[in-house]
């Protein structure tokens, strides 16, 4: 009879399952008393594969008003 080892029993192994691939991406953002910039880059990316060089990373909402957020997939 084998006798399992001790510290698998110690440990538990967990599964998830998760359906979204983070692509990435960087967002810059500096804001004065009367300006702000806000720059973020096109590419989306999974591993070393691009999957596209256009893939904004900011959206205007309003005037003066914009969204900005890392891709994920």
């Amino acid at each position: 009879m084998i006798m399992p080892d001790m510290d698998s029993r110690a440990h538990p192994q967990q599964r998830q399952f998760n359906p979204y691939t983070e692509n990435g991406g960087t967002i810059l953002a500096i804001a004065g008393a009367d300006f702000a910039v806000i720059a973020g880059d096109t590419r989306q990316s999974e591993g070393y594969s691009i999957q596209t060089r256009y893939a904004p990373k900011v959206f205007r909402l309003y005037a003066c008003r914009y969204l900005s957020f890392r891709s994920l997939l």
